[in-house]
């Protein structure tokens, strides 16, 4: 595989997916798949978000969490059917019977336990387990923590911020990302020539001869 072969991240940048998670390995042990922004209809039926790449998971989707906005509470529900309604899906929820009942539930989230997510290839991630990351170039050392993540159409792009400078951004790219620790929660880079000087200012006396 080439060294300017992507590194994939997978899911899309919510508020919620990017808190870090509370488990022994500091990974989310639910990921949010879907977001209610709507009922739709009269007759209970909610307008969902999805939140993840394949969306057509939804296809098959019998049973799953349904999330606070603020993650204070989650209980187990079960989808009766799922229709596609490009941007969005609309799916209905047991119990969910009409409007009203629907529209308590906008900003709610569809959560699945991590047992349950989707199998991800090699050298792909949740952006939800990136968040929060600590990353470090080989030669500047500490840049700062993965703030964001920028999905683009060639390749993934990690925004890296550190109080009081500017923000950094490294492209996902194999010879330049070249270790991912989960349980330690760091990222190894060595930046590009002259791409840590378009962000930073080298300190007096560390400039290269």
């Amino acid at each position: 595989m080439s060294d300017n072969s992507p590194i994939r991240s997978s899911g899309k940048r919510q508020l919620s997916s990017d808190r870090p998670g509370n488990s022994p390995d500091g990974l989310r042990p639910f990921l949010d798949i879907g977001r209610i922004t709507a009922p739709h209809g009269i007759n209970g039926e909610v307008r969902v978000f999805p939140m993840t790449d394949r969306v057509e998971r939804f296809n098959e989707l019998t049973e799953c969490f349904l999330t606070a906005p603020d993650e204070s509470s989650r209980k187990v529900i079960r989808i009766q059917s799922v229709r596609s309604n490009p941007p969005s899906l609309l799916v209905r929820i047991e119990g969910v019977d009409d409007r009203n009942a629907a529209e308590k539930l906008r900003g709610w989230l569809l959560t699945v336990d991590r047992a349950h997510a989707i199998a991800l290839p090699e050298d792909n991630y949740f952006i939800c387990d990136l968040i929060g990351c600590q990353v470090s170039d080989t030669r500047h050392g500490l840049l700062g923590r993965l703030t964001d993540i920028m999905q683009n159409m060639a390749h993934d792009v990690y925004v890296v911020s550190s109080p009081g400078q500017a923000d950094v951004l490294i492209p996902v790219l194999k010879h330049v990302v070249h270790h991912v620790d989960m349980e330690a929660r760091t990222i190894d880079v060595t930046l590009p020539d002259g791409l840590y000087e378009i962000y930073r200012r080298i300190p007096t006396g560390q400039e290269a001869d």
